[in-house]
């Protein structure tokens, strides 16, 4: 769920997700897992690319939070179409809102 959608950033983000949930996963259980592609593959969702450099906060907060609040359905979308596109999660009016919600 990346919305800055920059060239490349799609190879930079999944790599460091990997090594960072192996060694959460060492640490926390004591034993190895892999987390390759073959085992956890990239899916990238379609969400609104922010159109400034100061709103990815905004923008992850909004993605957890429709994310807890269905974590199955979401999952279930997925894997029936990776392709979704996520952009009615966002409107220039929300991401205004929140602004002004995490200012209070």
């Amino acid at each position: 769920m990346d919305s800055l959608q920059e060239d490349n950033s799609r190879r930079r983000l999944a790599e460091p997700l990997r090594q960072f949930l192996a060694k959460e996963w060492e640490s926390k259980k004591k034993t190895k897992k892999s987390f390759s592609k073959s085992v956890m593959p990239d899916i990238y969702l379609k969400v609104p690319k922010q159109n400034n450099d100061f709103d990815s906060g905004l923008y992850v907060l909004r993605c957890i939070e429709i994310f807890l609040r269905d974590p199955d359905g979401l999952f279930e979308k997925i894997q029936d179409d990776s392709s979704i596109d996520l952009g009615d999660w966002f409107s220039l009016a929300l991401v205004s809102s929140q602004r002004r919600t995490i200012k209070d």
